[in-house]
């Protein structure tokens, strides 16, 4: 009797020991899975993120597409559409002095910029500047700006001669003080289509006269004519005559050779 007692006492500890190992694994298979639940969604993130990528991806490229398009008008592209005219000076033309008021009309409130000199347009687009200038050849860049940054720019030649000598176009004649010269060919300004031209002109009789390195002398009535070579696009003619007291005439003619087969 007391062996049946033990007998049955060791079975009810085997079948509770099997219960509680029983209940163990379902605890562990139900946290494994609940591990394995965030893993599988992680893995989904995972797998969805690169699609995501690119479609942001394609996304962002057009939105760049869109942002260079918009962006046409800023400084990065600046569109050259500006209204811009300049009435003073007029291009090629010969300024008797050592600076020149420079004048146009542009965009109302546009900033102005003629070399260096910074200007603001008024409420009718107009603006003047002083430029100081060299004797010779000068290059005035104007450039005109609005808001939005379009932009209009116009570039000018003008040459600048000592105040003591005054020219005119075609027929220039120094002042008072200096020696008599007049040249009446080619006019100033004058557009031609030959690789050289004839310059022609009076002064006083016997003056050497010299033309873009090319001397001659005047003769008995004070007539010379010389050949110059020329240039594509414009050309400066400086015309220096003297005689042989060291009294001496000068004048700059503008001329535009569309032909340019030869340089100088």
């Amino acid at each position: 009797m007391r062996k049946k007692i033990i007998v049955g006492i060791t079975i009810l500890s085997l079948l509770g020991v099997l219960l509680v190992g029983c209940a163990n694994n379902q605890t562990t298979q139900s946290n494994s899975t609940g591990e394995t639940s965030p893993s599988a969604n992680n893995s989904s993130l995972t797998t969805s993120a690169p699609s995501a990528v690119t479609s942001a991806s394609h996304n962002n490229s057009g939105g760049i597409s869109a942002l260079e398009s918009n962006t046409s008008g800023t400084s990065d592209t600046i569109q050259s559409n500006l209204p811009l005219t300049v009435t003073e000076p007029v291009d090629a033309s010969t300024i008797n002095g050592d600076s020149v008021m420079v004048q146009g009309t542009t965009a109302p409130g546009a900033v102005v910029n003629v070399d260096g000199t910074i200007v603001t347009a008024d409420s009718t687009g107009a603006f003047s500047t002083n430029v100081s200038l060299n004797t010779g050849l000068n290059a005035i860049d104007v450039i005109a700006t609005d808001d939005n940054n379009n932009q209009g720019e116009v570039l000018l030649l003008v040459n600048a001669v000592p105040s003591s000598t005054t020219t005119a176009p075609g027929n220039a004649a120094s002042s008072p003080g200096t020696l008599p010269l007049t040249v009446t060919q080619p006019l100033d300004s004058a557009t031609v289509n030959t690789s050289t031209v004839t310059v022609q002109g009076q002064t006083a009789p016997g003056a050497t006269v010299t033309i873009n390195g090319n001397s001659d002398l005047a003769d008995e009535n004070g007539n010379f004519s010389i050949n110059v070579s020329l240039s594509e696009g414009l050309n400066a003619i400086d015309v220096v005559a003297m005689d042989d007291k060291g009294n001496q005439g000068e004048i700059l003619l503008m001329v535009n050779d569309t032909n340019g087969s030869n340089s100088r």
